[in-house]
């Protein structure tokens, strides 16, 4: 019991202490070891719209460009050429709206279509409207600049960067910085202008050795 009642007397003491002297805070190296938790989700990205009910064409706009700036850090567009609006109710012909996306920020890929909240500002007891933006998301990728026979030698030099539907990438899309290591061949026919994928290419040795496609 000799050490509890030690333990006692020290919180105690420290209670004494403390109500007289004033904690130096942690030093900064030890703040830097307890990073803020922070999440992309937590802070939803809003904006106040003024919309003209009669005017489609430019609530589209803005929603894609609110869009845009939420899928920007994973690396995804919108080919603006074939997105589409849809709204079920009418809008008053015109008025200030408080805009929410709803979908997580870190959600990849968001499911489509994209959906927002459009929250009138005047009156507290008008009901928030739903609109859809139907969007093909496109994100960069490596693509075959000429065409690469089985066995030919490919270096960075043969790939050259576009945007492509997500939908129509390979499942392990090469990376449109370009890590292709020396020596590397194409281990099977790749047509030109086709996106690349990891597994397309590799060492000299996998398609000498008579090595199977490991696409089939």
């Amino acid at each position: 019991m000799a050490i509890s009642s030690q333990v006692i007397l020290v919180v105690w003491a420290g209670a004494i202490v403390l109500a007289a002297v004033r904690l130096p805070s942690l030093p900064t190296i030890e703040r830097a070891k307890m990073p803020p938790i922070v999440r992309a989700y937590d802070s939803p990205v809003e904006a106040v719209l003024q919309i003209a009910g009669n005017d489609p064409q430019s609530l589209r706009d803005s929603l894609i460009a609110l869009a845009e700036n939420r899928l920007r850090p994973l690396g995804l567009s919108i080919d603006r050429t074939r997105a589409r609006l849809g709204v079920p109710v009418s809008l008053p012909a015109l008025g200030t709206f408080r805009v929410r996306p709803m979908w997580l920020a870190n959600e990849y890929p968001p499911e489509l279509p994209l959906r927002f909240e459009l929250r009138p500002l005047a009156g507290s007891g008008t009901p928030p409207v739903q609109a859809t933006l139907a969007v093909a998301l496109q994100k960069a990728a490596s693509v075959a600049a000429r065409a690469l026979p089985k066995g030919s030698a490919v270096t960075c030099a043969d790939m050259t960067v576009e945007r492509r539907d997500i939908s129509q990438l390979p499942e392990l899309p090469l990376s449109p910085l370009c890590g292709i290591a020396p020596g590397a061949v194409a281990l099977h026919d790749i047509a030109a202008r086709e996106a690349v994928s990891s597994v397309d290419i590799g060492k000299a040795l996998d398609v000498t050795a008579g090595a199977p496609d490991p696409r089939g």
